[in-house]
């Protein structure tokens, strides 16, 4: 594959990206994009074939708590410390109309 990043391509990125940039800029940032790409580049010829899907480049292990019930205040006394309440539920402000 080659690396033909064009100029518009790299004023398309920095539009999306919100970016804006004077002449000498633009021309590093391109330089720096170009550079980018010829790395992606690179991957392309790592054969992969062997290689299993993975979702992570560690093995890792859910480190959390299992869930459990434990004692807790009633929805009674909640709701008792509530300003206002309406059918068992905190009443709030309209936020959105």
């Amino acid at each position: 594959m080659d690396n033909n990043l064009t100029d518009d391509d790299v004023r398309r990125i920095a539009e999306r990206a919100k970016l804006g940039f004077d002449a000498d800029g633009f021309a590093a940032m391109t330089k720096h994009l170009r550079k980018q790409a010829k790395i992606f580049e690179l991957f392309d010829t790592v054969n992969t074939d062997e290689i299993p899907p993975m979702c992570f480049a560690v093995d890792i292990h859910n480190a959390t708590r299992a869930d459990e019930v434990l004692p807790s205040f009633s929805s009674e006394r909640i709701l008792a410390c509530a300003p206002e309440t309406d059918s068992g539920f905190f009443t709030v402000p309209r936020s959105a109309e």
